[in-house]
C-alpha cells in the first residue's frame, strides 16, 4: 500500500510538471506572438511607410511608393490604421500625377475603397472624409455631369468641415473639386470663403485666382496668383502648374484660341519641360502651343525634342513639322 502511495504521488508530480510546461510553453508562443504583433510587425510597416515616403518626396516615383506600402495593409497590428492613412496620402498624389487613364483609375478606386474603411473605424477623422471628396473629385473630372458624384463630394467636404470647421485645407480641395468641372463661380465662393477664414491661405489666393482665370478674368486673376507666390504659395510646383494647364485648354475649347490664354499656357509647359526635361510629352504640348502663337523656330526646337526623347514618335513628329512654314 505504501509502494502504491508514492507511484501515486509521482504519478501526480510528473503530472503537474507536464501541465506546468505546457502553460510555460503557451506562454512562450504567447509572448512570441505579442513581441511580433506589436513590435516586429510595426517596426517593419513603420520601415516601409519611411522609404515610401521618401520615394514620394525624393525620388519622385508614386507607383513605387504605394507598392512599397500596399503588402502591409493587412498586419492587424495597432498601427494598422496609421498605414492605411499614409497609404491613403500617398494615392492622392500619385492620382493627381499620373497622366495613365488606366492606372489612374485604378489608383482612384484602391484610394476611395481605402479612406472608407479607415472611415469605418475612424468616422471622426477629419483628415479621411477630405480624402474621400478628393478621389470622389477624380472621378467627377471624368463624369462631370454626374449629380450623385457632386452630392458625395459636398457630403464628404461638408463633414470635414464640421468636424475641423478652421481648417482651410478642406476648403482648398472642395474649391478644386468645383474647378475640374468648370464650375467656376462655386469654387470662387469657396476660394473666398476660406481667404476670409486665413488671409495668409496661399494655396486659397491661387484658387481664387484659377477660379477668376475660368471667369475671364484675367486681370484680377494675375493680380491674385501674384498674390498667391508672394505670401509663400509655390505657384510653380507640379500640381498647381497642371491646374493651371487644366483651366487654359478649357478657356481655349469653350472661347477659342486667345493670345493670351496660348501665351498662359506657354509659360506652364516651360515650367513642366524645365522640370522634367526627358519628358516627351511636355515638349510636345509645348510645340503645339508654340505652333498655334506664330512662332515656328520655338515649335520646331520642341519638336526636335520630341524627336531625340520619344524615337517611336518619329512619323507623328515628321507630319507636325511639315505644318510649320519657315
Amino acid at each position: 500500500e505504501q509502494e502504491y502511495v508514492e507511484e501515486d504521488s509521482l504519478a501526480k508530480s510528473i503530472s503537474f510538471l507536464n501541465a506546468k510546461k505546457a502553460v510555460l510553453i503557451g506562454f512562450g508562443i504567447f509572448l512570441l506572438f505579442f513581441i511580433w504583433q506589436y513590435n516586429v510587425q510595426p517596426l517593419k510597416a513603420n520601415a516601409k511607410i519611411n522609404w515610401a515616403k521618401y520615394y514620394l518626396e525624393n525620388d519622385d516615383s508614386c507607383k513605387r511608393a504605394y507598392n512599397t506600402i500596399s503588402p502591409h495593409l493587412n498586419y492587424g497590428s495597432y498601427i494598422n490604421t496609421y498605414v492605411k492613412q499614409t497609404y491613403v496620402n500617398t494615392l492622392t498624389k500619385c492620382a493627381a500625377e499620373t497622366n495613365d487613364s488606366n492606372e489612374k483609375s485604378k489608383i482612384i478606386e484602391e484610394g476611395i475603397k481605402n479612406a472608407k474603411e479607415i472611415l469605418a473605424k475612424r468616422p471622426y477623422y477629419t483628415r479621411a472624409w477630405v480624402y474621400l471628396g478628393v478621389f470622389e473629385s477624380f472621378m467627377l473630372e471624368k463624369n462631370p455631369e454626374s449629380m450623385a458624384l457632386k452630392e458625395e463630394i459636398d457630403s464628404a467636404f461638408e463633414r470635414a468641415s464640421e468636424l475641423s470647421p478652421k481648417r482651410t485645407i478642406i476648403l482648398f480641395e472642395w474649391a478644386k473639386a468645383y474647378l475640374v468641372v468648370d464650375e467656376c463661380q462655386n469654387s470662387l465662393n469657396l476660394a473666398n470663403e476660406c481667404i476670409s477664414k486665413n488671409p495668409n491661405a496661399g494655396e486659397c489666393w491661387w484658387l481664387r485666382g484659377l477660379s477668376n482665370l475660368c471667369l475671364q478674368n484675367e486681370k484680377l486673376a494675375g493680380e491674385e496668383m501674384q498674390k498667391a507666390e508672394t505670401i509663400g504659395f509655390k505657384i510653380f510646383e507640379d500640381e498647381p502648374v497642371k491646374q493651371g494647364i487644366k483651366v487654359y485648354v478649357r478657356l481655349i475649347n469653350k472661347y477659342g484660341g486667345k493670345t493670351s490664354y496660348y501665351r498662359g499656357l506657354a509659360e506652364l509647359y516651360d515650367r513642366l519641360s524645365q522640370a522634367h526635361p526627358d519628358d516627351f510629352q511636355y515638349h510636345a504640348s509645348l510645340a503645339y502651343v508654340y505652333r498655334a502663337l506664330g512662332e515656328y523656330a520655338k515649335a520646331r526646337k520642341e519638336a526636335n525634342y520630341v524627336l531625340r526623347l520619344s524615337p517611336e514618335s518619329e512619323q507623328s513628329v515628321r507630319e507636325f513639322l511639315k505644318t510649320l512654314p519657315y
